[in-house]
């Protein structure tokens, strides 16, 4: 059940961004400044560091998803290697950074589980 309200929360959030802009205003300072060849890099970047903030991969992809996925495809020209690529970033980013983040859910049940320290665990995992 916590996992659903966890999932309902992201997407939530993720479409209060969308209603009031922000992947219009993401679309914009991206299609100005980053050529789309450096698009994956920066995009599993923000993935990994909102993912590590805020201990979700689930909801950094709720979050993330609308902001880049259009831009990419804009910036790229259709380019479906560079869309493909920054979708598997945003996955491939979330997953890290909720794997070593010390707040994300499943890295202070897996460090209870193991009976270990939790920040011995995070070191591992990183």
């Amino acid at each position: 059940f916590p996992a659903i309200v966890v999932l309902n929360l992201a997407w939530a959030v993720a479409a209060v961004m969308t209603d009031v802009g922000a992947d219009r205003l993401f679309a914009k300072a991206i299609e100005g400044n980053l050529q789309a060849s450096s698009l994956p890099t920066f995009t599993f970047v923000l993935s990994l560091l909102l993912a590590l903030a805020t201990g979700t991969s689930w909801g950094t992809m709720a979050i993330v998803f609308p902001l880049v996925t259009v831009p990419a495809y804009k910036v790229s020209e259709g380019d479906a290697d560079i869309v493909v690529a920054t979708i598997a970033s945003v996955l491939s980013g979330a997953v890290a950074g909720d794997h070593v983040s010390p707040i994300s859910d499943t890295t202070v049940l897996s460090s209870l589980a193991a009976e270990c320290d939790l920040m011995a665990h995070v070191t591992t995992q990183a």
